[in-house]
Parts: C-alpha cells; sequence; structure tokens
C-alpha cells in the first residue's frame, strides 16, 4: 500500500479549531496520514523565544481528532525535549531535511524504539548513509529538495536506489502530479505534502508557497491509488477481461483430425493451436514432446483440446 502524508504544518495558524478543520479536509482527501511541526525559535537557533509552535496541550486533542478521521497523526519534532513532548502521541517520528544530521535529536529519537522517517533535502548522499548506518531505527527515506517552491527537475530519484532495504518516497515541494507519478513507478509508497486545506480569509504563512488545496491533494490522491493498481505486487493470473483470450486464442495441444479411441498420437494428427470451441481443458504446449507416441484413451473430433488426462 501507499502512505500519504498531508503536512499542515504552519498552516493552522495558531487556531486550534482551525488545525482541527484542517485535519478534516486532509481527511477528505483520501490521505493516511496527517502531519504537524513542533518547535521552537530556540530549538533552531539556539537562543530566542521559547514559545512553541503551538501549545503542548493540543496534542491530545489533535490525537483524537486524527483518530476520529481515521488519518494517523504525526508530529514532527526538532530537539530531544520535543521528542519528549510529542513521543506519547505518535506511532513514528519524522525528521525534516534541515535535522537529518542532528545527533542529539536522531539519538533522542532512536531511545523512543520507534520508527522514523527522514527527508533528504541539501544532504549530501554521504552524510545521509552515515546516518542510516547509525541509526537503524529509520525505515523510510524520503528524496526533498529544500526549496519553497521547489522545481520538479530538481528532484533525483535515482539516488533512492541507495536505500535498498527501505521504504522509498518523496516529500514533494514542486507540487507535480508527473513528479509523484514517476516516484511511483521509481518504488516510492511514501508521498508528503504540505497542504492548506481551508485559505479563505486566512493570512499567508511560511507554507503557503507549497501548499496544496483539497482540489490538489485530492487529484493527486486519486492519481496515485489508481496508478499504484497497475505496479502493486500481486500474482499474474489472466484477468476478467481475459476470458475469451482464456478459451480461444492461448495455443494448447489441439486434434487436427478425427481420432478415435487408442490411436497413437504423433504431429500428423495433433498439434499447438488454437481452438475454435470454448475449452480451457488442452494440456499446455510444453507438453507437446511428451504425448507424442502415446494413445488416446478416449476418442477426439477435429480441432478438440487433448488433455494429459486423455492420453
Amino acid at each position: 500500500m501507499i502512505d500519504i502524508i498531508a503536512d499542515i504544518g504552519s498552516n493552522h495558524r495558531g487556531s486550534l479549531d482551525l488545525a482541527k478543520q484542517q485535519i478534516e479536509s486532509a481527511a477528505e482527501c483520501g490521505v493516511t496520514h496527517v502531519k504537524f511541526q513542533y518547535f521552537s525559535e530556540k530549538e533552531l537557533y539556539g537562543f530566542g523565544s521559547e514559545k512553541p509552535s503551538f501549545p503542548s496541550g493540543w496534542l491530545p486533542e489533535l490525537k483524537s481528532h486524527c483518530d476520529s478521521c481515521n488519518v494517523e497523526f504525526m508530529c514532527s519534532a526538532f530537539s530531544p525535549r520535543g521528542v519528549e513532548v510529542v513521543d506519547p502521541f505518535v506511532k513514528r517520528h519524522k525528521l525534516a531535511s534541515s535535522e537529518a544530521l542532528d545527533i542529539n535529536l536522531l539519538e533522542a529519537i532512536g531511545k523512543t524504539g520507534k520508527p522514523a522517517i527522514l527527508s533528504t533535502g541539501a544532504q549530501v548522499l554521504t552524510d545521509i548513509e552515515w546516518v542510516l548506518a547509525r541509526f537503524s531505527f529509520i525505515n523510510t527515506v524520503l528524496e526533498c529538495v529544500s526549496a519553497y517552491p521547489a522545481k520538479a527537475s530538481d528532484y533525483n530519484l535515482s539516488c533512492l536506489s541507495n536505500f535498498i532495504g527501505r521504504k522509498i518516497g518523496i516529500s514533494d515541494h514542486a507540487m507535480s502530479f508527473d513528479l509523484a507519478l514517476v516516484a511511483l513507478g521509481a518504488g516510492c509508497t511514501v508521498f508528503e505534502y504540505h497542504f492548506d486545506g481551508i485559505w479563505e480569509n486566512y493570512a499567508v504563512t511560511p507554507d503557503t508557497p507549497v501548499s496544496l488545496d483539497q482540489h490538489l491533494l485530492t487529484t493527486i490522491v486519486q492519481k496515485l491509488h489508481s496508478c499504484y493498481e497497475f505496479i502493486k505486487a500481486k500474482p499474474k493470473y489472466p484477468t476478467p477481461s481475459e476470458d475469451d483470450a482464456q478459451f480461444f486464442y492461448k495455443r494448447r495441444l489441439v486434434a487436427t483430425k478425427d481420432l478415435p479411441a487408442g490411436t497413437t498420437l504423433t504431429l500428423d494428427n495433433f498439434g499447438i493451436y488454437r481452438s475454435k470451441v470454448k475449452d480451457t481443458r488442452g494440456a499446455q504446449p510444453r507438453y507437446a514432446s511428451w504425448v507424442i507416441g502415446k494413445k488416446l484413451k478416449t476418442s477426439k473430433t477435429q480441432g478438440e483440446s487433448i488433455s494429459l488426462e486423455n492420453v
């Protein structure tokens, strides 16, 4: 299956009611996860305001609201203390691209025993490989371009082949249908999008330039699920639409003459052909050499299939 994360980011604009509306709106789009970001200015820069991006008291309400909307609640933390605050409410952690090499943050997440998703915007491959070698709890890696907005052509999906054994995906700042579908074909199963489903009468946020509205996110979700049907792992069997091919087009062993019981089969009286009648009992072509020289147990009319049970 595929996971689609709607990142509300700063688009709640300091309103819990709006945050809940955003969750509902994202859920209506068909996403599987809704993510928020918990940080303070001091956690990002080492000084400045310690006021968090939203009150920690929101966390149980946001988690409960996500549960009621049948989406998984996620919340990125940006410091070891932030990890402690959000951890009781999440099943997995998400590391923003800017935090990908933060050893203190990584070690704090490791202590939770929970898996993590890592975005790789503006990072060097060798650094990411070092992090992955040291922190095995990172089970998902997202290709990302840390520009707001980004160009789809700047995304490097080929680099994801370096992360064998982990789930791969994209954190999409390009808002591109083409990028999403090519990424899906490249093996990506996790897709993250900034989301702002309630734009009317609200101020611009830092995430606005790369945020999808409800219509665009719904369209991407629908396209991803539709195209995923083409590539998801499943056994190879004839489909219901191939009934005619099953009955008439697939070659099998067929009598080319009327053959009474006891007839010895030779290439003069049977062969590998299509059938003119609705019949799937004929033996597969690979058995042709095996039946040569064997005798029929039952009579066959011209054009009738020959099964292994008939010889």
